[in-house]
């Protein structure tokens, strides 16, 4: 762990039989899993393999399969890019900030403050995960801050995991497989149809199934909070930094400079920003008003926050300096998604996606699919831990198999979505910002999403097994 926490470690063995097997997952992940990147690149030979082995290409044709995939995701990695670009954007902007330390003030012991954390992040999560992860961030560093000044221990380690396993609930408006779907034009179109969100994001049993594992997940926080003698609490220095971010509600960055020329003027006019957003928020309006839920897909979803971050930054200059720092988010979305389109068009322009149909007929049944899919969408994500992107390798045969066996195509959807959404507990890949924030190792959180994972992973089988 680096050196951010004060306090004596507990030794290992006054760690639980879970906690030490978890640490002891977290080394062997980290020696042994490589980065994102390298995965993708090692799936591309995986399913040149299989095209070649289950087809009748040649290997040639492979290839021409790989290349005439490669550029079919241009747009969908433009949507993802956006979807991550502006959450960060809203979640940066000074009164999203102000309000998030407002709320960090507000709990007297470390049993509300992991409470009000992990419920907070559940409704921000589901509705928008990129937004809900940046202000959840911010949240949980500004009650470290409230903890120290109140004279209550705060254990950073758990509201790391607190605020990353916030994943588990995030199958609401923001996420890309039901809005993909629901988005005239997508690439399945012919196969399913358009599905709108009603079917699959505002479906009164996913508002269920989203509400019960919320539960699961404040009360696990609640239990795993540790007695005092074993509290990690923040170090002084790591105060200081935080308190650099919330001693003001406005970051420095966003301060204007006394505006000179004509185009310093304009730069930081707060009339230029908020005018566009606010025609912009005008139309998100008449949009909801006229066709309600069924007017989201992944387009207006990434208006909608386009817009609002246009008014809540006001000036160009302040809305600029926000994109500039949320930027980095989307590097692998931008270097990865022609990788995945690879794939794609390995599954889809060889016959590989038939082979893989009939072997998901073969071993499902109407009834078995659903819990298929999503153990199947869990496991995969362990290796390719992108949602969007995992689905356009993975819907080429999965919902053809669904149609097949006679399975409604946005219960397979929701399965898949939240698959993905249980197993990223106890995958690295999208906590980088997490342990970048709280500054902690993976493992230092991996044991609290371990044990959440495990039980949520018995609840969606019920679900999609008998509820469903």
């Amino acid at each position: 762990m680096q050196n951010t926490i004060t306090g004596e470690l507990p030794n290992t063995r006054d760690l639980s039989g879970i906690q030490r097997f978890s640490v002891g997952f977290a080394k062997w992940s980290h020696k042994w899993i490589p980065n994102s990147l390298v995965f993708v690149i090692l799936l591309t030979g995986v399913a040149a393999i299989l095209s070649y082995a289950l087809t009748p290409s040649t290997p040639w044709q492979v290839v021409q399969a790989w290349e005439k995939g490669f550029w079919d995701l241009l747009a969908f990695a433009m949507q993802m890019c956006l979807a991550m670009t502006t959450g960060y954007v809203v979640a940066d902007s000074p009164q999203v900030k102000k309000r998030l330390y407002r709320i960090a003030a507000l709990p007297n012991n470390a049993a509300q403050a992991i409470v009000m954390l992990t419920s907070v992040g559940c409704i921000c999560f589901w509705l928008h995960w990129a937004a809900g992860l940046m202000g959840i961030c911010l949240l949980g560093r500004a009650m470290l801050v409230a903890a120290a000044e109140k004279g209550y221990k705060l254990h950073v380690p758990l509201v790391a995991a607190g605020t990353y396993s916030c994943f588990l609930v995030c199958n609401g408006p923001s996420f890309p497989a039901a809005l993909f779907v629901a988005t005239p034009g997508h690439l399945f179109e012919k196969a399913i149809g358009v599905i709108p969100v009603t079917e699959t994001i505002f479906h009164p049993i996913n508002f269920i199934q989203m509400v019960v594992l919320a539960l699961l997940l404040v009360f696990c926080a609640w239990k795993f909070i540790p007695p005092d003698a074993y509290t990690e609490t923040a170090s002084p220095e790591f105060l200081d930094e935080i308190r650099g971010l919330t001693a003001s509600n406005k970051d420095a960055m966003d301060a204007a400079p006394a505006s000179k020329s004509p185009a310093e003027r304009l730069n930081n006019s707060m009339l230029m920003g908020s005018l566009i957003g606010l025609v912009g928020c005008a139309w998100i309006v008449w949009a909801l008003w006229n066709k309600g839920a069924g007017a989201l897909n992944l387009n207006t979803i990434n208006f909608i926050f386009l817009m609002l971050g246009f008014v809540l930054h006001g000036s160009p200059a302040r809305f600029v300096a926000a994109v500039g720092r949320a930027i980095g988010t989307v590097a692998g979305v931008v270097v990865q998604f022609p990788l995945y389109a690879g794939i794609f068009g390995l599954i889809k322009y060889t016959g590989l996606a038939e082979v893989l149909v009939q072997f998901f007929v073969t071993i499902s049944t109407a009834k078995t699919f659903p819990v298929v899919a999503f153990l199947y969408s869990a496991t995969l994500n362990m290796f390719v831990p992108s949602s969007g992107s995992k689905f356009i390798i993975e819907a080429p045969y999965i919902l053809p198999a669904a149609a097949q066996l006679g399975v409604n195509p946005a219960v397979i959807i929701n399965a898949y979505t939240v698959g993905d959404c249980t197993t990223n507990l106890i995958q690295p890949f999208w906590a980088l910002p997490v342990l970048g924030l709280y500054k902690v190792d993976f493992k230092d959180i991996l044991p609290f999403g371990f044990v959440v994972c495990m039980l949520a992973v018995v609840v969606n089988c019920i679900f999609y097994g008998f509820i469903w």
